[in-house]
């Protein structure tokens, strides 16, 4: 049997969940290291993308190229852009479940290197993901993917901002009513991290209420979500 692309692994694993030539159903977590295996091609090639566009500090030159990396960039056989690929297979409406798709976005976010590739992943993220369940998830693969800071860089940011600003003052108010926390993840989390300021008056209203308005807290007092992790509005993983 011939030797499959590195795509067809990835679009495999994408719908089906592995990269077997077979499927079992057996729910069950998603495993972040398998994910990162195999999904291991797209890494490569942004870090020999990144190698051979990085401006040399000192005299605008390109940075000289690592000769392992771009051999094994040379090895790589994919025949679609990774991003592409997840849209397409998100949208495909025959997927076993999400949660492959929504990690090879927050892999896509953290791997990402140049300022082109990364904000196209943000423009996407609030296009792509439709239920709260699944914002959720996409910002649990997306922390457990940080090697520094837990926090949101600009960029990301602005993405789960547009999230939210792309709903109705009255569908935010059923989402903060009705869509419960999951993947240790709820609609209060994300808005005191994000620090939100809408143009609409209405859904900042609703916003405001839904965290406990403005009122601000006695001096030296956190909320759990400020102890649990930490805010940071530094680049993790390359340029935003």
């Amino acid at each position: 049997m011939a030797k499959l692309k590195d795509s067809e692994v990835i679009l495999r694993y994408l719908y089906l969940g592995t990269d077997q030539p077979f499927y079992i159903r057996k729910p069950q977590p998603l495993n972040i290291e398998e994910g990162c295996r195999i999904l291991g091609p797209i890494k490569t090639l942004a870090e020999a993308t990144s190698t051979t566009t990085t401006p040399n500090a000192v005299n605008g030159a390109a940075a000289d190229e690592d000769p392992l990396v771009r051999k094994l960039a040379e090895a790589v056989t994919l025949t679609e852009p990774p991003l592409e690929m997840v849209e397409r297979v998100m949208k495909s409406g025959s997927l076993v479940r999400p949660d492959e798709c929504l990690f090879a976005l927050a892999f896509l976010a953290r791997t990402f290197k140049t300022p082109e590739e990364k904000h196209k992943v943000y423009e996407t993220i609030p296009k792509l993901i439709e239920r709260s369940e699944d914002l959720f998830q996409f910002v649990h693969f997306y922390q457990k993917l940080a090697t520094t800071g837990k926090g949101f860089g600009h960029g990301m940011k602005t993405a789960l901002t547009k999230w939210y600003d792309k709903h109705s003052a009255v569908e935010l108010a059923k989402l903060f009513a009705s869509d419960r926390s999951c993947h240790k993840w709820s609609h209060k989390d994300l808005v005191v991290m994000l620090h939100m300021n809408l143009k609409d008056r209405e859904k900042m209203e609703v916003i405001n209420a839904a965290v406990g308005g403005k009122k601000k807290r006695p001096t030296g007092e956190k909320s759990d979500v400020a102890s649990k992790k930490k805010k940071s509005d530094a680049v993790e993983n390359g340029v935003e």
